[in-house]
C-alpha cells in the first residue's frame, strides 16, 4: 500500500432515537480522526450517515459510528486490518 494510491472504504449507518425523541446528530471518526458524513435524517426520529474514508497504509483501523439524541448519545465501531498485498511475480523472464 505504501506508495500505492489510497484504497477507499465506504461506510453506512444508522441511528435511532428512543420514544419520543429525535437525532440532533452524528459523526464518524477513523482511530481518533473525524471523517466526513453525509448526514440525512438530522432532526427525526431515524438518521443515517454514509460516506468513505481512504487508507494509505497498512495496518489497525478503528472506525466508531456515533449519534446524539438530546442528552443521550450512543456509539458503536468496528474494528479491522489493512495488510498490504505483495506485487505479482512476472509470469515469465527474457534474458
Amino acid at each position: 500500500m505504501t506508495g500505492s494510491a489510497a484504497t477507499s472504504i465506504p461506510f453506512s449507518f444508522n441511528a435511532v432515537a428512543g420514544t419520543g425523541s429525535t437525532i440532533s446528530s452524528i459523526k464518524g471518526v477513523l482511530n481518533g480522526t473525524p471523517v466526513t458524513v453525509n448526514a440525512a435524517g438530522i432532526g427525526s426520529a431515524t438518521a443515517n450517515g454514509t460516506g468513505s474514508f481512504s487508507i494509505t497504509t497498512p495496518g489497525n483501523y478503528t472506525f466508531v459510528a456515533s449519534a446524539n439524541s438530546g442528552l443521550m448519545a450512543g456509539s458503536t465501531s468496528v474494528n479491522f486490518t489493512v495488510n498490504q498485498t505483495p506485487a505479482p511475480s512476472p509470469d515469465c523472464t527474457v534474458d
